[in-house]
């Protein structure tokens, strides 16, 4: 890379006068000033300034313009939004209107001018210029307030009217009226409201500009009238649809609605015709309801509409014919529910009567709602019905409860007497003798009839035959083995029910066989069938058996054992004996030592 030298000291000495002229191609070379020169070298100066002056003042005037443009932009955006906010002041809230605008404008130019103000930069003659502009634009807007407000006075004024015309011309039209040689009468209400009405209208009139003879009057009260007649009109086909033809022909002239007259032309007939068929429905119907027989005649009266009319007058006869049908049932149903309700309190409170219901309820209930009167009735005989039911199976649970009462007594009693039995039985066969001094009267409380003269038969045989009483001994020794065998030894009561059975069996033979005691052989019979089973019931093939002397007492023939009561009958049928079924239970109850 080549070295830069670097001298401490210059290598060639500056030589100002010696450094070669230099002169720019195209441009001459400058000359000497003379006094001339230098004049006009001034003067071009001084010019120079003045232009420089005009155009400064030039700049100003642009920037005040462009100053006053936009506080002019700010005064109208100004009147613009003062406007939007207030659009809704119409009638009534445009008053004061035009003062608040005034206010609140010329306070926005008060600030404008407190600006300029400020500004030192800125001379009256802006301030003024700006005040002027301000003032022609705001003078400008403050008429077009002004008149608006004016206007809406005005139309608050004809609006006032109008609202009093419309009460008028309400009260002309539902006035009053007669009718009088077929013509209606308007009456002196009517003629009164259309005079005021009339004087209400050239009031507006007058508001709005227009004099009496102006055709702008006369087409106002003839609007107005024509208004009042059609309301009128309406109003009569409301309240006495017959009289509207007349009436419309009387007011044709005065309404001017060609469209409205030629609608109430037809209709006014029409509405007459429907009215006709109207009150002659209603007067039907309540005559009706007088007859005997008022459901039958409104019935007929239906029937009646269809020949009598047709079209639509016939639609409407039997609309009315509806209302009045429907409302009737209304009616009765609100008196139905009423004597209803009546009833039935009281019918609750009986149960079993009509007692405390009004003759008038019950026979308004028979004659006009026959499901109540029939419900009542049921629920009576319903009640009836139970209550002597009720009373039956009093009177039965009464029964059965004293039968079963009985029976405990009676269980109780015959417990007693088997044990009494027993006992007795015991000292038989023990100690005959003892048993033969016995004053068995003794044991006549304790013991049964039948079984007190059995020991009494037995006691007596025993004094009159001695050889009975071994035999006693040896039947007694023998019952007490078989108790053993079958386990019923420890119980009083079966044992007693044991012996009873097996001494009736022997008492049997001994009477079927001239009085001829059984042997051995002939007594283990009669000991065998004392010890024999019967079914008492079978369920699901499984069979419950007893004993003779564990059988129940029995009151009918179903109460015996199927098997045994096949025996004492075939017993009966070997023998050629007829019985009764009375006198099978007997035998029955015998058999199985119940005879007592």
């Amino acid at each position: 890379m080549a070295t830069v030298p670097v001298y401490d000291q210059p290598q060639v000495s500056p030589n100002v006068g010696q450094m070669p002229a230099f002169q720019a191609a195209g441009v001459e070379p400058m000359r000497d000033f003379t006094g001339k020169q230098i004049e006009e070298a001034g003067q071009a100066q001084v010019n120079s300034a003045s232009n420089l002056m005009r155009i400064a003042e030039k700049q100003k005037e642009l920037e005040e313009q462009s100053l006053l443009d936009q506080s002019e932009l700010d005064l109208r955006t100004f009147i613009v939004d003062f406007t939007k906010e207030n659009n809704d002041s119409v009638g009534e809230r445009a008053t004061g209107l035009t003062e608040k605008f005034t206010t609140s404008y010329y306070k926005r130019v008060s600030e404008f001018v407190t600006t300029f103000a400020k500004d030192g930069q800125r001379d009256s003659r802006l301030v003024k210029k700006f005040q002027n502009k301000a003032n022609e634009i705001g003078l400008a807007t403050i008429a077009k307030f002004s008149t608006y407000e004016a206007d809406q006075k005005q139309q608050v004024r004809v609006n006032n009217n109008k609202a009093l015309g419309k009460i008028l011309s309400n009260t002309a039209s539902s006035s009053p009226f007669s009718i009088k040689d077929g013509k209606v009468d308007d009456g002196v209400e009517f003629k009164t409201s259309k005079k005021q009405l009339i004087e209400n209208v050239k009031k507006r009139a007058d508001l709005m500009g227009y004099g009496e003879d102006s055709d702008a009057y006369k087409q106002l009260v003839q609007e107005e009238l024509s208004t009042v007649y059609m309301d009128r009109m309406a109003n009569i086909i409301n309240t006495n649809p017959t009289a509207a033809p007349a009436y419309f022909d009387q007011v044709k002239d005065f309404i001017t609605n060609d469209e409205f007259k030629s609608k109430f032309k037809g209709m006014a007939v029409k509405v007459a015709q429907e009215a006709e068929a109207e009150g002659w429905v209603e007067t039907q119907f309540t005559d009706a309801l007088k007859k005997k027989d008022g459901k039958q005649a409104i019935a007929d009266l239906r029937l009646d509409i269809m020949k009598k009319y047709s079209g639509d007058q016939q639609k409407t006869a039997l609309m009315v014919y509806d209302q009045l049908d429907k409302s009737l049932m209304e009616k009765n149903k609100a008196i139905s529910d009423k004597y209803s309700n009546e009833a039935w309190a009281i019918v609750y409170k009986s149960q079993t009567s009509w007692t405390g219901v009004p003759n008038t309820t019950k026979e308004w209930l028979r004659e006009n709602d026959n499901v109540t009167y029939r419900s009542i009735e049921q629920y009576i005989e319903t009640n009836i019905r139970e209550e002597k039911q009720n009373i039956r199976e009093a009177r039965q649970e009464n029964r059965a409860r004293r039968a079963e009462q009985r029976q405990i007594e009676k269980d109780r009693r015959e417990e007693k007497e088997n044990i009494a039995f027993g006992e007795l039985n015991a000292i038989m066969g023990n100690n005959p003798k003892e048993f033969m001094n016995m004053d068995l009267n003794n044991w006549r409380t304790k013991l049964s009839e039948s079984d007190w003269k059995w020991f009494a038969k037995q006691q007596t045989e025993f004094k009159l035959k001695p050889e009975t009483q071994k035999q006693s001994t040896t039947l007694n020794s023998r019952i007490d083995v078989e108790s053993e065998i079958l386990g019923i030894s420890k119980s009083k009561s079966k044992k007693a029910r044991f012996t009873k059975i097996i001494n009736n069996d022997v008492d049997a033979f001994i009477m079927n066989n001239n009085g001829r005691q059984p042997d051995a052989k002939q007594l283990n019979a009669i000991i065998s069938d004392a010890k024999k089973e019967y079914t008492t019931s079978e369920i699901i093939g499984i069979k419950s058996k007893s004993r003779r002397f564990e059988l129940e007492k029995a009151k009918t023939v179903k109460d015996i054992p199927a098997d045994l009561l096949t025996e004492i009958k075939q017993d009966l049928a070997n023998r050629k004996i007829q019985a009764t079924d009375a006198d099978i239970v007997n035998i029955y109850n015998i058999h199985v030592g119940q005879n007592d």
